[in-house]
């Protein structure tokens, strides 16, 4: 009996998350190579003059006459894999173009602009296609309601995973059998087994998306179940109260709070004009992945340090939390492990067909049975 219920639940899950399912691993597996894919069909965004870098004001200067009426938010700095400085420029309190996202390319050396785009256009041209695919990815382009039924998805995925584990392994004789395909099956049997088994030696990579697909989609709720398990530690901006209306012209520049960290090697740096503060990400040795996870928040107005931590560093909750990113994009593994994140997403798509197919041809079965017995 209770193996029937757990089948009744698997083909359930099948029928109503397969689109979704899908759409996500098929999304997923494309965007592992993204950085890739941009400066392939964007390689003039990424021409970087050689010589010494100008200073990041000159930079933001040049990124903010590019858009009148936004002011930079976000600066990402040239590295090994970074070749051009990136400013993103958000909109000021009345701009026309309140929606925009700008994403300015300039050249390090000469200030330079390379080219713009908005980074939440909807279109399939080559400037915006890598950013399409990966906001597609997040939540189908359908706002923040789609983005949390597809939590939902993610969390119903991660309990099939569980159940399911029951499924494939019916008798403990013989278990090895379910990572096969028996050579003389055909048709539903053959079927059946290429899914089984493909969902068996999937198995830890799948859980884990499932699992990191949960923190992306439902953040709030997941930090507070962890946290309830292990005290996380609270970022510097979140506990500073905001002001009434925006400071767009701190004490501090960008080029002070960079001059200030001049013997760390720096990744990025962004303001909040509400809270007053800059945060700049630095790459450290506990680094992850190839991004800085060292994160220093700085006081626009007296240049004090507010807070200085790894993201990483602090509890087993801090930990995991941090784990999500490099280990839902496959980044903590390098090329073997965006490589593993690609084909994880390609047979995801092939058991999504597998299992439907299976039930497609299970209810074809029943449908003639009667005439049979007749």
């Amino acid at each position: 009996m209770a193996r029937k219920l757990l089948l009744a639940w698997h083909r359930a899950f099948g029928i109503v998350a397969a689109i979704w399912l899908l759409l996500l691993a098929a999304s997923g597996s494309i965007i592992v190579f993204q950085d890739e894919i941009d400066r392939w069909l964007n390689a003039d965004l990424f021409a970087a003059t050689a010589g010494p870098a100008a200073s990041i004001d000159l930079l933001v200067n040049a990124a903010e006459a590019e858009k009148p009426g936004h002011f930079a938010s976000f600066v990402e700095l040239p590295n090994e894999h970074r070749t051009t400085v990136v400013v993103w420029l958000d909109p000021v309190v009345g701009a026309t173009d309140s929606t925009a996202a700008w994403q300015i390319y300039v050249d390090p050396a000469t200030a330079r602009v390379l080219g713009s785009r908005d980074f939440n256009a909807i279109g399939l041209g080559r400037r915006d296609l890598a950013n399409f695919l990966n906001r597609f990815h997040q939540s189908l382009h359908l706002g923040p309601i789609m983005a949390w039924f597809l939590g939902l998805v993610s969390f119903a995925w991660l309990v099939d995973h569980l159940l399911s584990v029951s499924l494939a392994f019916p008798k403990l004789r013989g278990w090895a059998a379910s990572f096969g395909v028996r050579r003389r099956a055909r048709g539903y049997k053959r079927i059946f087994d290429v899914h089984r088994a493909l969902a068996l030696w999937l198995l830890p990579i799948t859980f884990v998306l499932a699992f990191s697909g949960v923190y992306f989609n439902w953040r709030t709720e997941f930090v507070t179940v962890v946290g309830a398990l292990s005290p996380l530690t609270e970022r510097a901006d979140l506990n500073r109260p905001a002001r009434p209306e925006p400071l767009y012209n701190p004490s501090l520049s960008f080029a002070d709070v960079h001059r200030s960290l001049k013997s760390h090697a720096v990744d990025a740096i962004a303001y909040n004009p509400y809270k007053t503060l800059y945060w700049a990400r630095l790459f450290n040795d506990r680094d992850l992945i190839d991004e800085g996870h060292r994160w220093i928040f700085i006081d626009a107005q007296s240049g004090s340090v507010v807070s200085d931590r790894h993201s990483s560093s602090g509890s087993a909750g801090d930990m995991l939390v941090a784990l999500q990113y490099p280990v839902h994009s496959g980044k903590i593994f390098g090329w073997p492990g965006r490589i593993a994140v690609f084909f994880a997403g390609l047979a995801v798509c092939v058991l999504v067909v597998s299992g439907l197919l299976q039930t497609w041809i299970k209810l074809r079965t029943r449908q003639r049975r009667p005439y049979r017995q007749a």
